[in-house]
Formats: structure tokens, sequence, C-alpha cells
């Protein structure tokens, strides 16, 4: 098994060790913000998620399954929607939705994140200043985007729900409900329903923690301390990474 990493700026490098000993091979993927790519998520082509996976099948690996966090995992849920090449995907904070683009800093932008074959994918998207995720940040004493994009949810039309429907393998979604940048616990649960609504032959499960950030990680990132769950209830997030590694592992040795 193989996995395609759309990589989201984390420390996974580090871990790549413990990733073989499991058993199964990793490709990073970047996106944007490293060299080579762009430093926005603006129409990014999904052709560059199927390459990689064409690469990992022409390399021997059977299964190619799709791994990313947060925009990661919006771009994962994308690409499998849209190629046969992808056999499953595991999303760890995901969105349910194509999302409007990330501009320079804290932009927003009227335009999709993801493209296929040239064309925008449906997106949605809400005029929210970048001043007030700032200043909400301030006040809620941790980074917070959500009410842009429950705002943007509010105004989008079904069009820009990912048609996931349409996957070529198992789909394992898990999201926090304490998420303070998107509503990932509420996307884990439209992900599945829509499944569940559709023929969708394959496995698909769910994983909600109440102890975890947006930064929903099988290992720890030092980043927990960001948010106000993880400074609050400091040893129950260390169980969540604990218990999402084992169901992880679990799930992609299934």
């Amino acid at each position: 098994m193989a996995m395609a990493q759309t990589a989201y700026r984390t420390r996974l490098a580090s871990h790549k060790t413990s990733v073989a000993v499991a058993g199964i091979s990793a490709l990073a993927v970047g996106y944007f913000g490293v060299e080579g790519t762009p430093k926005t998520i603006i129409d990014f082509p999904l052709e560059y998620v199927f390459d990689a996976a064409v690469f990992l099948h022409k390399s021997g690996h059977e299964n190619v399954i799709a791994v990313g966090i947060s925009k990661g995992a919006e771009l994962a849920l994308a690409a499998a929607s849209y190629s046969e090449e992808i056999n499953g995907v595991t999303a760890l904070s995901p969105s349910s939705r194509v999302n409007m683009g990330i501009g320079p800093g804290i932009s927003w932008v009227k335009a999709s994140s993801w493209t296929f074959k040239g064309d925008e994918l449906p997106y949605a998207y809400a005029k929210v200043p970048g001043w007030r995720a700032v200043l909400k940040s301030i006040r809620a004493r941790e980074l917070t985007f959500r009410f842009d994009y429950e705002e943007a949810y509010r105004n989008a039309g079904d069009e820009s729900m990912i048609p996931i429907e349409k996957i070529n393998g198992p789909v394992l979604v898990c999201g926090a409900l304490e998420d303070s940048l998107w509503p990932s616990a509420q996307a884990c649960d439209e992900i599945i329903d829509r499944l569940e609504k559709h023929p969708f032959k394959h496995p698909h499960k769910k994983l909600v923690y109440r102890y975890a950030s947006h930064i929903l990680l099988p290992f720890d990132t030092g980043y927990n301390k960001y948010f106000r769950v993880g400074r609050k209830y400091p040893g129950e997030c260390r169980q969540t990474i604990t218990d999402l590694r084992r169901e992880i592992m679990d799930w992609l040795h299934m």
C-alpha cells in the first residue's frame, strides 16, 4: 500500500521512519508554499495529485490512498473524486465542500481552490475581510476562521459539495468538535451521510473527537497549545493522538 500525502506544512517528514516500519510507503506531495509550487491555493490543478498516484502505481504499488489534513484533506477528497487512480482517502479535519481560494496572508479569494481539466470546481465563498479573522482570533485567544467558512456554507449551493461517492475505495474521515478553523466534525457527518445516500460500495468510517484541535494528526506536532482545547485538556488531547494513530493504522491495514 502506498499513500499520496497531500502535505499541509506538517512535520510528517520526521515521522517517515515509523510509517515505513508499519509497511506503508509514503510519497509527500507539496502543493503550495514549497519549492516549485505556488505560494497561494488558487485554481490548483487536481491533475498534480493524479500524477503522483500514477507514479506510485507504476512503481509497483497496487493501492494508492490519498491522505491529507485541512486543505490537504479537501484536496485529497476532491482529487480522489475525479480519478480512479486513487484507491481511497483518509481525510483529517476535512471539508465536505470545495472552498474559496486562499491568497497571500489572511485573505480569501473569489476563485476556486481547485481545477479539473482547466475548469474551476464549484466552490463556497463568503466575502469576509481578513482583519475580522484577526480580531476574532485575538478575542478567542486562538486562531479561528470558522465563522468565515460557516458564512460561506450558508451562501453556497449543493454544487460546491465534493462528489465523494465517486471515490474508488475506502473513505476514513476524522474531525474535531472543537475545531476553530472550520467545522470539520460537521463535514465528517455530511461526508458519511452523502456516502450512505448513494450506492457507495466501499467501506467508510467517521471518527469525531471531543479533545482535539484542527491540527488532528496521529503524532504530536506541538501545535495544540495554540488552541484553547489543547491548553485546557492537554492530557486528553494526547490520548486522542494515541487513539487516532491506532485507528489510522488499523484502517490502512484493513
